[in-house]
C-alpha cells in the first residue's frame, strides 16, 4: 500500500519562476499514487506561464517527479503608456516589471513595436547594445534609438543594420574625443 506514492518534487532551471508557482500544479497529488499523476495535464498547465520557453517532466516510478524547466530570457522592456512589460526573443510578453535586475534592458515604445523588437534586438551591433536606453518604433516602419548620452539615432526604413554600424564608427570618434 505505501509503494509508489508521490512525496518529492524536483525543480529545476527555475530563474524568475517561484517554486510555488509551479509545485501548485502537483500539490493534490502530494501522497498519493505515482501512477495517477496526470504528467500531461500538468505539462499543459504549467506551460500556460509565459515565463515558460520548455518544460520536461519526468516521472520515476516510485515517488518523485522531476521538472527541468527553460524561462525565456526577457530581450527588452515594452512600455504600453501605463506598463512595463517584459518581453521576450518573440516578441511576446512574458511580464510586468519594476524589478532593478531589468533596468539594463531597452525600453521600447510605440505602436507594435514588441513585435518588431526580436529583430532590432537581433541586429543591433554589440558595440551599440548597452549604451541604447530606449527605442521607439515610429509610424509602423522605422525606429529611432536613444543612447545613455541622450543622443537620438534615427534609424532609415530600410538598412537599418548599416546604418547602426556607420554610426559606431562615428559614435567611436565621439566618444573618444570627449566631446559632451
Amino acid at each position: 500500500k505505501y509503494d509508489y506514492v508521490f512525496t518529492e518534487i524536483e525543480i529545476n532551471g527555475l530563474i524568475n519562476i517561484s517554486r510555488n508557482e509551479i509545485k501548485k500544479y502537483l500539490k493534490e497529488y502530494i501522497n498519493k499514487s505515482i501512477f495517477l499523476i496526470p504528467i500531461y495535464e500538468i505539462s499543459n498547465d504549467i506551460k500556460n506561464n509565459p515565463w515558460i520557453e520548455s518544460l520536461t517532466i519526468k516521472n520515476d516510478f516510485k515517488s518523485k517527479i522531476t521538472i527541468n524547466v527553460k524561462e525565456f530570457v526577457p530581450v527588452a522592456i515594452y512600455f504600453d503608456g501605463v506598463n512595463y512589460l517584459l518581453i521576450n526573443d518573440l516578441g511576446n510578453l512574458i511580464d510586468d516589471t519594476k524589478e532593478e535586475k531589468f533596468r539594463k534592458l531597452i525600453i521600447l515604445k510605440g505602436k507594435n513595436s514588441s513585435q518588431y523588437a526580436s529583430n532590432l534586438i537581433k541586429e543591433i551591433p554589440i558595440e551599440l547594445k548597452s549604451d541604447i536606453i530606449e527605442a521607439h518604433y515610429i509610424n509602423n516602419r522605422r525606429w529611432d534609438l536613444l543612447t545613455k548620452k541622450n543622443l537620438r539615432i534615427l534609424l532609415p526604413e530600410i538598412n537599418f543594420t548599416g546604418a547602426m554600424n556607420a554610426f559606431i564608427d562615428i559614435y567611436a570618434d565621439i566618444y573618444s574625443s570627449n566631446v559632451s
